[in-house]
């Protein structure tokens, strides 16, 4: 249960707490019944992808030099869906068009926001971004991905660099599976297409008489994106050049696996996941259970000077959000009664007040 907002014309939006679900409020206050743990696999995410990729440039200003990443317009994903519905009578995409067009960023048990960027996940970019830990050979995951904007900047950080032969696991988790295959597999193949890495494809492509011209691997403007076969072998094969390894899972909190997944990782990332208070004990129990101490949300922390085995776990969120009742002391005050404890690293006062709170 978590997730983030975007909007057409804005880079990030606040949350619309007009949250929906079906009946009465004692029926949102009842027990609902969660999607179990699924893997979906990176092959059949790559096969349902379009033909066309449209994207534009998604600003994000941070003290350690603004950062700009290729991000898949919503209104692409929409007819992305509509097209699917078109082409296959079998196939009612209907409730994700409902997801894409209701007033409401969620739907509880149902949808929760996985389609849109939040401001927050913006936060935790800037925050990796000035403090620079190491991605390579570790084991990273976010929780409540999304649009996956932090693993994007992960993504394209590790394509623009050499391969090391350290393997590098990359796991995404989220509610809702069809998020991965409108949004979040689109924003990976953008970070790589924006990089070095994707230079041989583009070089032999273009080359080529017949083939229509491909934009520049530039983020900061507005592109479209053949997705052809051959591109999508030249992503698999450069994935696996820098031994990187995606994965994907849908479900609630509660029913994830660990020991299927992998079991703890190095670098643990989620924001704007703790909006509501009746999800908050399942968050943390996942965080607890993928860091490397498995009995304590306590473990070593990370920051400049420190080694690469240093442990990571951020949370991303804003102060309060009005409407639905979670927000930072809430969160704090579930952890510390789990024993753990929390630093703020990251904070912006101004405006709607937003905390990243690193875990220890």
């Amino acid at each position: 249960m978590f997730k983030f907002n975007f909007d057409i014309d804005d880079p990030a939006d606040d949350l619309n707490l007009s949250v929906s679900a079906p009946g009465t409020q004692e029926a949102m206050n009842a027990e609902i019944n969660q999607d179990p743990f699924v893997e979906i696999s990176l092959q059949y995410l790559v096969d349902s992808l379009p033909s066309l990729i449209s994207c534009s440039p998604l600003l994000i200003p941070s003290s350690g030099g603004d950062v700009t990443l290729a991000r898949r317009d919503l209104f692409d994903a929409r007819f992305q869906l509509i097209n699917d519905e078109v082409n296959d009578e079998q196939k009612d995409n209907s409730p994700a068009l409902g997801f894409l067009d209701s007033p409401s960023d969620l739907v509880q048990g149902v949808y929760e926001g996985g389609l849109k960027t939040w401001e927050c996940s913006l936060d935790i970019v800037d925050y990796l971004h000035v403090e620079r830990p190491v991605f390579e050979g570790r084991r990273v995951f976010e929780v409540g991905c999304g649009t996956a904007i932090p693993s994007v900047y992960i993504l394209q950080k590790l394509f623009s660099g050499l391969p090391h032969g350290k393997e590098t696991q990359l796991h995404l988790q989220d509610y809702n599976a069809m998020v991965f295959e409108l949004l979040t597999l689109p924003n990976l193949i953008l970070a790589w297409y924006m990089s070095p890495a994707s230079k041989a494809y583009r070089d032999v492509a273009t080359a080529e008489p017949d083939e229509t011209s491909l934009p520049p691997p530039d983020a900061s403007i507005p592109a479209e994106i053949p997705i052809t076969l051959e591109l999508k072998t030249a992503f698999l094969s450069s994935l696996e050049a820098y031994a990187i390894r995606l994965r994907f899972f849908s479900g609630s909190w509660s029913s994830f696996d660990f020991h299927l997944s992998g079991g703890a990782y190095d670098i643990v990332l989620t924001s704007e996941t703790i909006y509501r208070m009746d999800c908050v004990g399942s968050l943390i129990d996942l965080l607890q259970s993928v860091s490397p101490t498995v009995d304590s949300l306590t473990s070593q922390s990370i920051s400049d000077g420190q080694d690469d085995s240093s442990f990571l776990c951020l949370v991303a969120a804003k102060i309060f959000y009005f409407g639905v009742g979670g927000g930072v002391t809430n969160f704090v005050e579930a952890v510390e009664e789990k024993g753990g404890r929390l630093k703020t690293v990251w904070e912006q006062k101004s405006g709607v007040g937003r905390k990243i709170l690193r875990i220890q």
